[in-house]
């Protein structure tokens, strides 16, 4: 599922929960002083965090859509109006793009700001009252509420850390492509292995049982579409090492996880819900159950225990879409969504966990993929990408993979671990392999909400 798309653009309108990624805004004028002040600083905000969306004429208190919205928003936000709105502003220049989600009778703009800050973005010119020479940020400083305020002291380690990340990948990508025709695993063999990995994996091992059956006792509740249940899945169970001390999941916990959701495909290795989907709290976790039984499927499952354990239960991506597709579901596998959904979970828990108190200078994550109903398969493409198939069709039904990432890691350069996790569920198709630099271009696609 990928994020510019309209129907999960539209998670955001019918499901809102502000985080550091996502700003809600109440209908502004962006014509007015004040409107123009409040989508600048918003942009920069987001684009310094890391991008993310700002979604306006959601009242981010209710989370429900506002009153009196303009005659016409599309007029009124159009991409030449914001985008010559920013540039003005803001430096570096920021590519904003502007889609629209209708809600009801009101289309409403959801302004996408792009990944990849390297130096952060400073007002170069003031207006109202935000001065020249001012950085925003998204921060959970002070009121203990995710907010848009000036950068204060406590959250420069942070914004520095993203815009290290950030060349620290371009660094990582550049040798990567260079050394593509290399012997890796020399190479690698070089370098010191990773910490109690032997114990790390039978830890994921137990983790994903436990994930598994806290899933089946959830699916056993109505209401369930019990077609659904017999799909093709995917499963993910990330684990750190140090935990933290065992304690029972609270408010505390949950406030942590929604206020940090980076919003890269709506509900990646996490998700907030709300309304009759709300998390619960269970035999020591946090839970929510995600049902939507529609022209596009949703039957997911996520768990959190405090400890620093990560579980998630998801349809494949060509079963949750082929109603809207009109497409056989159990019948396809997309390896790029495929590489995308690992990608995106992968950076997600480094978020995660990073918000959660773990350090990363002395924290390293197991992580264990299960993708199940694979038999019979085959595989296709969606993008008219270089993926030459003819008739792979898998053999086997079921494949589990796992290796360690080091929560130190950039959030946007996990795309070798995706690839290391996705390969031997691809080897079932006739052994197929990724071509090229399809894993990191698709992965990077994804992180930057480019589809």
């Amino acid at each position: 599922m990928t994020p510019t798309r309209i129907d999960d653009l539209s998670r955001l309108i019918a499901e809102p929960t502000e985080s550091l990624s996502l700003e809600l805004k109440r209908w502004i004028d962006p014509t007015a002083e004040a409107g123009k002040q409040k989508i600048i600083c918003a942009v920069a905000a987001l684009y310094n965090h890391g991008g993310g969306y700002l979604v306006i004429g959601i009242d981010d208190k209710t989370r429900q859509p506002a009153d009196s919205p303009p005659s016409d928003p599309r007029s009124l936000f159009n991409d030449d109006v914001i985008q010559g709105l920013v540039s003005r502003h803001l430096t570096p220049a920021i590519p904003v793009e502007v889609r629209f989600v209708r809600n009801g009778e009101i289309d409403h703009p959801v302004l996408i700001i792009p990944t990849g800050v390297r130096t952060p973005a400073v007002l170069k010119k003031a207006i109202g009252t935000a001065p020249k020479d001012t950085v925003y940020v998204r921060t959970l400083h002070g009121s203990g509420v995710v907010s848009t305020a000036p950068a204060c002291a406590a959250d420069w380690p942070v914004l520095m850390q993203i815009c290290f990340d950030n060349r620290e990948a371009d660094i990582a990508g550049f040798i990567r492509r260079h050394l593509a025709s290399s012997d890796l695993g020399a190479l690698t063999a070089l370098l010191p292995s990773a910490p109690r990995a032997d114990d790390l994996a039978e830890i994921t091992v137990k983790a994903m049982a436990r994930g598994r059956k806290r899933y089946e006792k959830a699916m056993a509740q109505e209401p369930v579409p019990a077609a659904g249940l017999d799909w093709g899945r995917f499963e993910i169970a990330v684990v750190a090492d140090p935990p933290q001390t065992a304690r029972p999941a609270d408010q505390t916990d949950r406030r942590a996880l929604a206020g940090s959701d980076p919003n890269f495909g709506g509900m990646a290795l996490w998700y907030d819900g709300t309304l009759d989907q709300r998390p619960v709290f269970e035999d020591g976790g946090l839970e929510c159950r995600v049902i939507v039984d529609s022209w596009f499927d949703i039957l997911d499952f996520m768990r959190f225990e405090p400890a620093g354990v990560f579980y998630q239960n998801r349809l494949l991506d060509t079963d949750a879409s082929a109603r809207q597709r009109k497409a056989k579901t159990q019948a396809t596998m997309e390896p790029r969504l495929t590489i995308q959904g690992v990608g995106e979970s992968l950076a997600a828990a480094l978020i995660y966990m990073t918000a959660l108190g773990w350090d990363p200078s002395t924290t390293t994550l197991g992580v264990r993929c299960r993708w199940t109903g694979v038999q019979g398969r085959n595989l296709i493409s969606f993008t008219g990408s270089p993926m030459i198939f003819g008739e792979n069709r898998a053999r086997d039904d079921a494949v589990e993979s796992f290796t360690t990432l080091p929560l130190e890691t950039a959030s946007n350069a996990v795309a070798p671990f995706a690839a290391k996790l996705v390969a031997p569920l691809l080897a079932l198709f006739n052994g197929y392999v990724l071509p090229g630099d399809v894993a990191e271009r698709s992965v990077q696609a994804r992180l930057e909400r480019q589809g």
